[in-house]
């Protein structure tokens, strides 16, 4: 009877460990998806701006260029 006891608490405490360890896997996929967002925000910022600043360039340079003789 006694081992019968131990096996049914350590089913228990092991069928916590999991619900506490798939609760903290959710969260955790949760907060991968926040900053792969996050991050995928920002590139798309730099990109845009690094286009902005290499048309500004380009328009700048071929203001230079241009033959005004």
């Amino acid at each position: 009877m006694n081992n019968e006891l131990d096996v049914n608490v350590l089913i228990s405490i092991l069928q916590k460990k999991v619900t506490d360890l798939t609760l903290t896997n959710v969260v955790l996929e949760a907060r991968i998806k926040d900053l792969s967002n996050r991050l995928n925000s920002i590139i798309e910022t730099e990109n845009a701006i690094n286009g902005k600043q290499n048309q500004v360039k380009e328009i700048h340079n071929s203001e230079l260029s241009t033959d005004d003789f």
